[in-house]
């Protein structure tokens, strides 16, 4: 009869040491895969922050200087039962100013090329170098219109509104929270929903100091008050092109332009800058991207980054403008 044979203490070193390899490869690929996988996310995420934030700025400046067709260019002067910004009284319905720039925030006051401080705004908590824009506007489409009140949208509460009609002067009218309006809703009169917006960057999400910049809006209600938009966008930089002679064409294109080139601005380019939420593993080389005109260098942080840019046609601003210098 054989004897029974086990395996040696050299076999099972060997083997000890083929499987610890294996279970090494396995979970390198494990690692590897979800490092792909969170860099895909980030990516992801990133786009899509990028596409709505360039979105959203790109709708609201196409609209800018929009207000209802039969009320230019009498518009009505701001009530001092609008809401402020700071300590300017009625700024937020000021609609003589539908577009304003703070060019490259550089700390302490946010000023305005208009001259105006909006004190409104978190200024410590604005991102430095970064633009802020300011849009005001009406709807596109009435909310209320004699005689159709079924085709459009009931008129909202805590919401200013542009009053027009076919005889007398546009005027201002508030729906407070319970629907009751300041002014009497006549059978001659049009309602025009109107928006101010501040659109800025701030360098945190959800509480100072987590590090996400983000994009925000200071937006017209009962009060001026902010919502926070899109996380992740880093810059914002915006260069109008201006038409100066008045002839219809821009001669030249500027960053940092003064109120009277302001008005006279044809289009504006538009850039964002995003950036990955979170670090990912592959460690990018230091950079210098391109937004426009400025150069912003970045060190390898560990976060990804990308550019989106868009050009936008500011037809309402220059129709404005014309309707204030026509005879």
């Amino acid at each position: 009869m054989k004897r029974a044979r086990g395996v040696t203490l050299v076999e099972l070193l060997l083997s000890m040491t083929l499987a610890m390899l294996l279970v090494a490869s396995v979970l390198q690929v494990y690692r590897i895969g979800k490092s792909v996988l969170r860099w895909q996310i980030e990516v992801a995420r990133m786009e899509e922050s990028g596409r709505h934030a360039l979105g959203l700025l790109v709708r609201e400046l196409r609209m800018a200087g929009f207000f209802a067709r039969e009320a230019m260019p009498a518009l009505p002067p701001s009530t001092a039962a609008a809401p402020a910004c700071g300590d300017l009284q009625g700024w937020a319905l000021d609609l003589h100013t539908p577009l304003d720039l703070l060019n490259d925030f550089s700390g302490g006051a946010a000023r305005f090329t208009s001259g105006a401080r909006l004190a409104c705004l978190p200024e410590s908590g604005l991102v430095t170098g970064a633009d802020a824009l300011v849009i005001k506007r009406s709807a596109a489409l009435p909310s209320w219109t004699a005689g159709r009140e079924p085709d459009l949208r009931p008129l909202r509460g805590a919401r200013w509104y542009l009053v027009t009609a076919a005889a007398g002067p546009p005027a201002l009218a508030f729906v407070d929270a319970a629907g009751h309006s300041s002014r009497t809703m006549d059978k001659e009169s049009t309602w025009w929903e109107l928006y101010s917006h501040v659109f800025y960057l701030r360098n945190y999400s959800r509480t100072p100091g987590d590090g996400i910049p983000t994009l925000c809006d200071e937006r017209l209600g009962s009060t001026m008050r902010s919502v926070c938009l899109v996380e992740g966008v880093e810059s914002l930089q915006i260069e109008f092109a201006v038409d100066a002679d008045g002839d219809g064409a821009a001669e030249t294109l500027l960053r940092a332009p003064g109120p009277g080139q302001l008005a006279a601005a044809t289009a504006a380019h538009v850039h964002v800058l995003t950036r990955s939420l979170n670090p990912v593993h592959r460690l990018p080389r230091a950079q210098s991207l391109q937004l426009g005109a400025t150069a912003i260098d970045l060190s390898a942080d560990r976060y990804l980054r990308r550019v989106f840019s868009a050009t936008v046609s500011l037809h309402n601003i220059r129709a404005q403008a014309n309707a204030y210098v026509s005879p």
